[in-house]
């Protein structure tokens, strides 16, 4: 029973840390994204 309940956890662990990582990657990507536009409009106005 145990080592059943601990798999359940484990999984329930990998499941959010895929959720975590695919979150932080678009963070990066809107990041990114956000910069290059902030980069270009600053380089525009001057």
């Amino acid at each position: 029973m145990a080592i059943n309940g601990f798999e359940n956890i484990s999984d329930g662990y990998a499941k959010s840390l895929d959720n975590w990582l695919a979150d932080t990657k678009s963070n990066i990507k809107m990041y990114s994204r956000n910069k290059a536009i902030i980069n270009y409009l600053s380089n525009t106005t001057e």
